[in-house]
């Protein structure tokens, strides 16, 4: 089971089918034993409201330990180097894939802990109420930040790549995920307030600094998200 997890299965049905169970609905109870040991996350949109949160079809489950994490993608996937001791070729794997790894894994949560941070420190312009991400079958966004009672979000984009973030992840993320998002709440999210924060291990272009600041957007470097984080 945890196999199939690290391996990309994210829906019961498909972490059943990869572990090879009998039934499609075999790994609900192996799912919950798992949760309840903290080995699994079972994550869900934060745009899923509170009254449907236990029946919502919508999970997805993920490792909740960074260790287990790199044990699958890293570790056992190498174990015929480990028993040979040929740990040379074994640390030029890791250090081949571990940026990407951090960029999947990784940076998103810290990007979410930053937004919680602030939100404790009442720096965001509203009462956070939870953090996360969004996806359905139309549009996914990294950093979703909600306040039901003040019908506010915080949106956000994580990036892990080697470039500056530009203006053009600014404006889809504004002008092309936000209606899309708004969508799915209650009354087609009319009336909501919306703001929005950018993360960038290498930094943001002139230009999307810019169009961010028309928006008045956060924009999160590496050495800024770490300095929050730190002083938490």
């Amino acid at each position: 089971m945890l196999a199939a997890i690290a391996g990309g299965a994210r829906k019961p049905a498909d972490i059943a089918l990869q572990a090879k169970l009998p039934h499609r609905s075999g790994a609900d109870p192996y799912l919950s034993q798992l949760v309840e040991m903290d080995y699994v996350r079972r994550e869900l949109p934060v745009t899923v409201p509170r009254h449907k949160r236990q029946t919502s079809r919508s999970s997805r489950y993920i490792l909740s330990d960074n260790y287990l994490r790199f044990y699958f993608r890293f570790v056992r996937a190498n174990l015929d180097l480990i028993a040979q001791e040929l740990y040379d070729e074994l640390e030029e794997r890791i250090a081949e894939h571990l940026r990407a790894f951090v960029g999947m894994t990784t940076f998103e949560e810290l990007c979410r802990e930053w937004v919680l941070v602030q939100a404790r420190n009442r720096k965001l312009p509203f009462s956070v109420e939870q953090a996360g991400s969004h996806w359905d079958s139309k549009v996914q966004i990294d950093i979703v930040a909600i306040s039901w009672r003040e019908k506010a979000l915080l949106l956000g984009e994580a990036k892990w790549q080697k470039d500056r973030v530009n203006r053009r992840i600014i404006r889809e993320l504004v002008a092309e995920k936000t209606p899309k998002l708004l969508k799915t709440l209650p009354d087609t999210g009319e009336g909501w307030r919306t703001y929005y924060a950018f993360f960038s291990r290498v930094g943001f272009t002139e230009a999307a600094r810019t169009l961010a600041g028309e928006y008045k957007a956060a924009l999160v470097d590496l050495e800024a998200l770490d300095q929050t984080l730190l002083e938490s």
